[in-house]
């Protein structure tokens, strides 16, 4: 049995398997990378900053949520599988890149919202923000998971193979789902594994 673990563990070591290593932790670097997941959490400060308080900064970030279900949902339905993987994800981090650089200098260059009025400059901002977040959602929030599991068994990972986008999406949601449930409030029904009640005695 130790022999077979370790044969395995020379198997990384080999040229070709060290290269899909590196790409499957640097795609998912990349995607770290982006900022988008930092944005995602801190939305409601941001979205504060751009248009100010109450209710408005409350459904702009509901919109931003839902924007970001229907945008990936569109992109795993229609075009993950035709699209191939390297130009997408480069094409996509120039674009990006482009709007980060356009909202810091429409935010550094403009007041900020007074009396919780937003100014035309921060709704163009919000816009900005929005069309960052369907680039991404077009390309490095969904595309590393089917990327990192080709590059395993294709020696040319920019081009789709017989895995289905699909099916590793539907495996993803599903655990993620499940994550969910056993993390949900006590509260709602659900049992979670961080509740005193549910830890080992």
């Amino acid at each position: 049995m130790r022999a077979s673990e370790g044969f395995k563990s020379r198997e990384l070591l080999e040229p070709a398997n060290r290269k899909r290593l590196a790409l499957a932790f640097g795609v998912f670097l990349g995607q770290q990378c982006t900022g988008m997941t930092a944005l995602a959490y801190f939305a409601p400060q941001f979205f504060k900053l751009l248009v100010g308080g109450g209710s408005q900064n409350l459904l702009i970030t509901g919109l931003f949520g839902a924007e970001k279900f229907i945008m990936v949902g569109t992109y795993i339905l229609f075009f993950s599988e035709r699209w191939n993987r390297k130009p997408t994800l480069y094409i996509a981090g120039i674009l990006m890149a482009c709007c980060f650089v356009i909202v810091n200098i429409v935010n550094k260059t403009t007041p900020a919202p007074k009396n919780n009025k937003a100014t035309p400059a921060g709704i163009a901002t919000v816009a900005m923000i929005f069309l960052t977040n369907s680039i991404y959602q077009f390309s490095w929030g969904p595309l590393p998971w089917p990327y990192a599991a080709e590059v395993r068994n294709s020696p040319e990972p920019h081009i789709p193979s017989v895995l289905s986008d699909k099916d590793v999406y539907r495996s993803s949601l599903l655990a993620f789902v499940r994550s969910a449930l056993q993390s949900a409030s006590p509260r709602n029904g659900f049992s979670t594994s961080c509740s005193p009640s549910s830890r080992p005695t």
